[in-house]
């Protein structure tokens, strides 16, 4: 029976989120009603980008991705805040989301439609302050735990917040050798941890929340991130500067010419690297003096390269984010790219949220002729 009415609730509960309207705030309306809600930490700011780059005229499809304003980066706190999901969603107590501390930033109307449970679950209490740096994908991605959640450490101290000031501390679970040493040099006392795993039903409420924005804009990275990625970070004098291949082994998005590639790249001095079974991946690409890899988290690593590192990023025709691009920018480093065609393309609106199932092949001539160039000087 009580299987019965479990089901029955959950059937209610989707039926109703499909009928009825998100409810959601936004910081403004939030500061309105109290203005020492929002703490500013850094003021919005208009971006413009280079129209070429070291391959040639920027391409029309990371263009239109490209965020043109940064929006303002500050510290939310809510007394009887509530976060939902492991992407971090929070939740006033009256029930209205603020999507816009989110990745989608002042683009609340492209939010992902989600509501708070209603009839299959209640939240559970947590006393005291406690901190959420969850954010979207940040449980299941490299680049996201990296660019987005830990920087918000950055904004929380620029706030005047310590680790002593909060009784828990959402974290993602996302622990790999490479995020386990960034999240011990950014000093998070795990004794305070309350690690949040992909696909885990999160949903507290806090006697008192502290919610660090977005960092970033949508799809690009802030200068002030990537120099902050990079600081976790401490290298000496690099002996025997390296050329790396990169190679990709996810379950989606694979080059499919990885093989004939790597041949053309081994004669040129290039050694293949997977990031993940690496000892210390982020040492690598500080060691490298250029870098060729597929669109992949395994890029994020670009943050430790020096500054004048050569880089060929081969860019899915089907997911062409500037994610590595702005990061590149960012650390001083001389980009370039190829739009590989991808198996099949979906046409969407890029300002949407997707990410590409769809394996890509890239063209190996015109790879190699951009290495050369660049490589020549």
């Amino acid at each position: 029976m009580s299987t019965d009415w479990n089901r029955l609730r959950h059937g209610l509960e989707r039926r109703l989120n499909a009928l009825l309207p998100p409810r959601w705030t936004t910081l403004a309306r939030l500061q309105r009603a109290d203005p020492g809600c929002w703490r500013e930490i850094r003021p919005a700011v208009d971006v413009s980008w280079p129209r070429a780059l070291g391959s040639g005229p920027l391409p029309e499809n990371f263009r239109a991705c490209l965020a043109t304003r940064f929006p303002a980066c500050g510290v939310l706190t809510l007394p009887d805040g509530e976060v939902f999901s492991e992407h971090g969603w929070v939740f006033t107590r009256n029930g209205e989301r603020v999507p816009d501390l989110s990745m989608q930033g002042e683009r609340v109307q492209y939010a992902p439609r989600v509501h708070r449970p209603r009839l299959t679950r209640r939240p559970e209490r947590l006393r005291g302050r406690t901190v959420s740096l969850v954010g979207l994908h940040t449980t299941c991605s490299y680049f996201h735990l990296a660019c987005d959640a830990l920087p918000r450490i950055e904004l929380l101290r620029q706030a005047g917040h310590n680790w002593g000031d909060f009784d828990h501390i959402l974290f993602p679970r996302y622990l790999t050798p490479s995020t386990e040493r960034l999240i011990t040099a950014a000093g998070v006392p795990r004794d305070r941890v309350r690690w949040v795993g992909w696909g885990e039903p999160l949903y507290v409420r806090c006697e008192e929340l502290v919610c660090p924005s977005f960092p970033s804009a949508w799809r690009t990275v802030a200068p002030w991130v990537a120099e902050y990625v990079a600081g976790l970070r401490d290298f000496g004098p690099v002996a025997r500067p390296r050329r790396l291949f990169v190679t990709r082994r996810a379950g989606r998005r694979l080059l499919r010419n990885e093989a004939e590639l790597w041949s053309e790249l081994a004669a040129r001095g290039f050694e293949a690297v997977d990031p993940g079974a690496m000892a210390d991946a982020e040492a690598a690409f500080h060691e490298a003096d250029f870098v060729v890899g597929a669109h992949g988290a395994a890029l994020t690593n670009l943050a430790f390269c020096r500054p004048g590192t050569k880089v060929v990023e081969l860019v899915p025709s089907d997911q062409p984010f500037p994610y590595y691009y702005t990061l590149a920018l960012a650390r001083k480093l001389d980009y370039g790219c190829v739009i590989c065609p991808s198996d099949f393309e979906q046409p969407r609106d890029p300002l949407v949220s997707w990410h590409s199932p769809s394996d890509f092949t890239a063209d190996r001539s015109a790879v190699i002729a951009l290495v050369d160039r660049m490589l020549a000087g």
